[in-house]
């Protein structure tokens, strides 16, 4: 078991490297760039995800993943670096998530096998280094899928209120298209 986790160490930390080897290339969205250097300024626009400091001008969809930006370029500086450092540590955060998840279900090697298929996806490096908020997403929907695994392992209701929490965060993030995972995590817990 030591092995598998060595493994995924190491394959955590080369995705890592893989994807902020992509941030250079300087991915910051020409209209999300300045509402997230906006809100790294402005506690008001930080809340509400306002395109300008004053907080007049909202952006298009719901600021979830834009804070956490913000709030990277609050602390290191507003950069190409601090705005898609979020997206890195996101995506990365999956591949783990993503094992632990498979690894309570089918075993330590069909997880590797998992975690390693989604480190390699090119969509998910893609994303990685990009403003665009999927990552987020991703990481959110397979938080919440290891909730809801915990739930129906332990019988708890905690546990699926968090992945509940999780779903909910998730359309804080990309709205309606969170509610994907809805429909499955309900019927499978309910059967």
């Amino acid at each position: 078991h030591r092995g598998v986790l060595a493994c995924l160490a190491a394959l955590m930390l080369i995705a890592g490297v893989v994807y902020a080897a992509g941030v250079p290339l300087g991915l910051v969205h020409n209209y999300y760039g300045p509402a997230v250097h906006s809100m790294a300024q402005n506690w008001t626009a930080w809340f509400w995800g306002a395109q300008d400091p004053n907080a007049m001008l909202t952006l298009d969809k719901l600021p979830g993943a834009f804070q956490l930006q913000a709030l990277s370029a609050r602390v290191f500086g507003y950069s190409t670096w601090s705005v898609l450092l979020p997206q890195v540590v996101a995506a990365v955060a999956a591949v783990g998530v993503l094992f632990d998840t498979v690894r309570r279900w089918l075993g330590p090697h069909a997880a590797l096998a998992s975690a390693a298929a989604l480190a390699a996806t090119p969509i998910v490096a893609a994303l990685a280094h990009s403003q665009i908020v999927d990552t987020w997403l991703m990481l959110l929907g397979v938080t919440a899928a290891w909730a809801w695994t915990l739930a129906v392992q332990s019988g708890r209701v905690g546990w699926l209120l968090l992945s509940g929490l999780f779903v909910g965060w998730a359309f804080n993030v990309k709205m309606v298209q969170a509610w994907g995972v809805l429909p499955a995590l309900a019927l499978t817990y309910w059967l």
